[in-house]
């Protein structure tokens, strides 16, 4: 929803109305504002979520795997998102 937010601010760039009420600076200042309030609430949920299943699928023994393994994923995901970005970007398919 908050991606989706953004896309307002790229559009009244690119297509400038003026006085169109999706192009107005409160209303996507309004927007952007909520979006992100509401995906910052939805976040807490899903990482309070993440932690109490990864805790509750493991074992005593086996939880320092799980939780390596998962922060090992969500890390490398971080790395080669970016590595693939830069590489769009520098192919300028843009």
């Amino acid at each position: 929803m908050f991606v989706a937010a953004n896309i307002l601010p790229a559009y009244k760039l690119d297509y400038p109305q003026p006085g169109f009420w999706l192009q107005n600076d409160l209303f996507i200042t309004i927007t952007l504002i909520c979006t992100a309030i509401f995906c910052g609430f939805g976040n807490a949920i899903l990482w309070c979520a993440e932690g109490d299943y990864l805790t509750n699928c493991a074992s005593p023994s086996t939880k320092g795997f799980y939780f390596g393994l998962f922060w090992f994923i969500f890390m490398a995901n971080l790395v080669a998102g970016n590595l693939i970005g830069a590489f769009v970007l520098a192919s300028g398919f843009s």
